[in-house]
Formats: structure tokens, sequence, C-alpha cells
């Protein structure tokens, strides 16, 4: 009985810290990449000759929070009041097809 337990001990453990590793390396990739263009933040730091270059490009011209507010947006706005645009991200989004980005 006290084999089992610590079987069953080991196997959780192993199991949270993978999840662990997991989300360590999903961390890394979101401060050090953009979300949404994928450029790297040696690249846009590079190209804006500042330190800062990274950090305003995530939070102004790519900022993750307005791509979610608009896709809910879209999604919730009646179909037939959607724009021309909106309306090929809306079929995009429908195909999980994120060329639109």
């Amino acid at each position: 009985l006290v084999l089992l337990i610590q079987i069953l001990a080991g196997i959780i453990i192993d199991k949270f810290s993978a999840i662990r590793e997991r989300i360590s390396e999903q961390e890394k990739d979101f401060d050090s990449s953009c979300v949404i263009c994928g450029r790297t933040r040696e690249e846009l730091e590079r190209e804006h000759r500042s330190t800062k270059g990274f950090w305003e490009h995530i939070n102004e011209s790519h900022n993750l929070f307005n791509y979610i507010n608009f896709l809910g947006y879209i999604c919730e706005k009646p179909k037939h009041d959607l724009s021309g645009i909106e309306r090929y991200v809306y079929e995009k989004l429908l195909q999980d097809d994120n060329s639109w980005l």
C-alpha cells in the first residue's frame, strides 16, 4: 500500500513538473517574441534602435488585447451588419485560419 502511494505521488509530481516546465517555456516565448507577427525581441529592438522597441511594438502596434477585443466584437455583432473586412476576418476565424493577422 505504501509503495503504491509513493508511485502515485511520484507520477503526480512528474506531471506537475512537466506542466511547470511547459508554462515556463511559454512565458519565455511570450517575453522574447511578438505573439501576432512572430518577430523576435532582438529584431524589434534593432529596428527601433532602442531597448524599448519590443515593448512599444507589443503594447502599441500589436497589442494582443486589441485583437481579442476585435474578435469578440465581430463574433457578437449581427452577421448581416459586418463590414467587408469584418466579414473577411469572421470567415477566416470560422476556418481556423489566422492568415488575416
